[in-house]
Formats: C-alpha cells, structure tokens, sequence
C-alpha cells in the first residue's frame, strides 16, 4: 500500500542485538495523534519470532501476535489485519502521547531464536 499524502510519517526501530535470548517490549510514546496505516516487521535470520502491537495492559490491542518476516524480508500489516476487537473499521486512530507497545517474542511458540528485530509503522497524520 503507496502512502501518497503530504502529511504521512514513517518510524522505524532497529534492533541489533543478535539473536534474541527473551521476549521484550519497546515503548515509543507517539508526539502526534496519526492513522496507523501499516506495519513491516522482519528479522535478520530465519527465527520464528513474533509481533504484536498494542498498549501497556493490552499488547495485541491493534496487532495480534504474528510471524514476523525472516532474513530481512519484512512482512507487511495493513487495514485488513488489524485486531478487530479494538479497530471497529477501517485503520486504527491513535492519539497524541498514546505510548505503543512493539512485543517481540524472541522464538515464537518455541521455535528458533529470532535475530536483529525490526518494526517500521507507517501513518497518516492528523
């Protein structure tokens, strides 16, 4: 999905940590309110790592955990994967100073340990 608007916005984290010995959580507190329009996630070996994305209290509130892409081929999230239970229709809306969650399970449900995680999210502002 093209974002083609003047007011879009890309964050991406980078982890270069090696591969991953234990779940963690990154925090980043949003300085605007935006449109969440998609998310890519990868990690740099073939782990069996996954994402989720959310608030404190309610991590999968707008993702549900989901593999995240191997070898530094991402995986692409958009509108029709969000968490339906939070995201009534369409994309989900965050407010300004909402902090989001990024929670990496480093090996999945038990499978190899990912490597170098990285999450980029993609929104409108507005």
């Amino acid at each position: 999905m093209a974002l083609e608007h003047e007011r879009t916005f890309e964050k991406t984290i980078v982890s270069q940590l090696g591969t991953l010995g234990a779940d963690g959580t990154i925090y980043w507190k949003a300085p605007f309110a935006f449109t969440l329009m998609r998310v890519q996630s990868c990690q740099s070996n073939a782990g069996a790592a996954t994402l989720k994305v959310g608030i404190a209290g309610t991590l999968e509130k707008y993702l549900a955990a989901h593999a995240m892409g191997v070898s530094g081929t991402p995986v692409v999230k958009d509108v029709g994967d969000w968490n339906a239970t939070y995201t009534a229709e369409g994309n989900p809306h965050i407010a300004a100073d909402t902090v989001l969650a990024f929670t990496v399970d480093f090996d999945g449900a038990g499978g190899t340990a990912g490597a170098d995680p990285q999450v980029s999210i993609a929104g409108l502002i507005g």
